[in-house]
């Protein structure tokens, strides 16, 4: 887990410290490098808030 992954995803209507961590991005660590990982404000009437990750490849 990084950074803003223990913030809570879903309910989106509920704090981000009272909700469930429940999505996620997988990436296999020997292939990719995490430069960045955060939790989205809701938009677009979804009850989760959205997870941005951005990748480069290891090495």
């Amino acid at each position: 887990e990084r950074d803003a992954a223990a913030a809570g995803t879903w309910p989106a209507g509920w704090p981000p410290w009272a909700g469930a961590p429940i999505d996620h991005v997988l990436a296999d660590a020997r292939a990719w490098d995490v430069v960045a990982f955060s939790v989205l404000h809701p938009a677009g009437g979804s009850d989760h808030r959205p997870v941005l990750a951005v990748l480069r490849p290891a090495g």
